[in-house]
């Protein structure tokens, strides 16, 4: 199994975080959440921040002929993923004034395209935009952030659980609303006798 790797975060944005290990800038982070103005405080109303962690991909996982993927517990409000320097997932907009456009995920899967991956020293690289003062910048979910077999992650994210009980509930509320629907159309109610 694989173990957490530490992350580091600085202010500002810097896609070749190649040496974030020894480099003072990068404060190192060890455990989820990681919000980011938590981490590395900024002021004003639009921060930006990176956050940088190198991998080695084990020997053992088969990655020929397979689609990877990158699943994130949650990561917000406005980013860019970069594995090994490029550019694999980019959601949300900002400007100058702050952000346009959020797109703050959950358990969200995204595909790694063939050949990024190499057997040691990946890096993997988030660029985090958003509003300092606003909780959910950053990864801030427990939830763990993995590499592995695209198809098995989607499969693994999928909110079954909630779907299933979301259609149990509507169908408890078809059945009660039919049931005094037709309670209208009843008249033996007015017969019944009292002594």
């Amino acid at each position: 199994p694989c173990k957490p790797r530490p992350w580091y975060a600085k202010a500002g944005f810097d896609s070749q975080a190649a040496f974030a290990e020894t480099d003072p800038a990068f404060r190192t982070v060890r455990s989820f959440p990681m919000i980011a103005q938590k981490i590395v405080p900024v002021a004003g109303g639009r921060g930006v921040w990176t956050f940088a962690t190198t991998f080695d991909f084990p020997d053992s996982a088969e990655t020929h002929g397979r689609l990877l993927g990158l699943r994130f517990g949650h990561v917000g409000q406005v980013f860019a993923v970069y594995l090994n320097g490029r550019l694999i997932a980019n959601e949300g907009r900002s400007d100058e004034t702050g952000v346009v456009f959020d797109r703050t995920l959950r358990k969200v899967v995204f595909p790694i395209p063939s050949g990024v991956v190499r057997p040691r020293g990946n890096q993997l690289v988030v660029k985090i935009e958003g509003d300092p003062r606003y909780p959910w910048t950053g990864f801030y979910h427990r939830a763990s952030n993995q590499i592995g077999s695209y198809p098995e992650l989607r499969r693994d994210s999928e909110e079954r659980l909630g779907l299933g009980l979301v259609i149990l509930y509507l169908a408890m509320g078809l059945y009660h609303f039919l049931l005094f629907y037709f309670v209208i159309f009843c008249c033996y109610f007015f017969f019944l006798q009292s002594n």
